[in-house]
């Protein structure tokens, strides 16, 4: 297989991902932007950030806090200014706060996900079998 039908198969991965993302308003997040689909030897990787699984499963109430740094790095992505008279810090503890009390609620994505690769490279790979084999039986007797 060449290189040029592998990007295909990759670029086609990735835009079932985005219309994926797109039912749960997320097709212009972050999460999109950072997720990779990549080849290595027989194996197609699906790199997404850490926080996916948040996302894809929300986060329950009244659990843990929210570490306050990656609050931090979020509301430094975001550029979200802490109001005139509170620090940053008291703004991510803030949201760490409200995190733990009302929790985050699910946005499954990654089943579909899964579900649509497996649509993509089994017609991919039922193409290319077919391929084979209308070059093949021409020579068979």
């Amino acid at each position: 297989m060449d290189e040029l039908q592998i990007q295909k198969v990759l670029d086609t991965l990735k835009t079932s991902f985005i219309d994926i993302m797109k039912k749960i308003d997320l097709d212009k997040s972050d999460l999109v932007r950072q997720t990779e689909f990549t080849i290595r030897g027989p194996n197609i990787h699906l790199l997404m950030p850490d926080y996916a699984e948040f996302i894809d499963s929300g986060r329950r109430k009244n659990r843990r806090q929210h570490p306050i740094q990656n609050i931090l790095r979020w509301m430094a992505d975001k550029r979200i200014r802490a109001p005139q008279g509170t620090t940053q810090e008291q703004l991510a503890f803030a949201i760490a706060r409200s995190i733990a009390r009302d929790g985050i609620k699910a946005r499954p994505f990654i089943e579909n996900v899964a579900e649509e690769i497996q649509k993509i490279l089994s017609a991919f790979i039922f193409a290319k079998v077919n391929e084979i084999l209308r070059e093949a039986l021409p020579t068979i007797k």
